[in-house]
């Protein structure tokens, strides 16, 4: 187990990218909602979203000098994606009835 100090973790940085993903995703549903909302669409909005954030982390630590990947980060768009999905699925379930 990696030694974690909690102390050290910027949350404000975390909630940045839990409310950026989680935007993602509400939009990503919110293209969908026109047709029936599946369990096919939520997880692929989710596979989406999770694929975004891993792939903008790699490119932190490959291509960009001044920038590194984060594992916390990735965890924090994952988060958030999963999150904006549940959201936009129950709010757009709901208007349609």
């Amino acid at each position: 187990m990696p030694n974690i100090d909690f102390w050290e973790i910027n949350i404000e940085d975390k909630l940045a990218h839990i409310a950026v993903f989680g935007v993602l995703n509400v939009l990503i549903i919110y293209g969908a909602s026109s047709k029936r909302i599946d369990r096919k669409t939520l997880f692929n909005a989710i596979f989406i979203g999770v694929l975004y954030g891993a792939l903008t982390e790699l490119l932190q630590g490959w291509i960009f000098p001044t920038r590194f990947m984060s594992l916390s980060d990735f965890i924090a768009d994952s988060i958030g994606s999963i999150l904006g999905t549940v959201f936009a699925f129950c709010y757009f379930s709901n208007r349609r009835e």
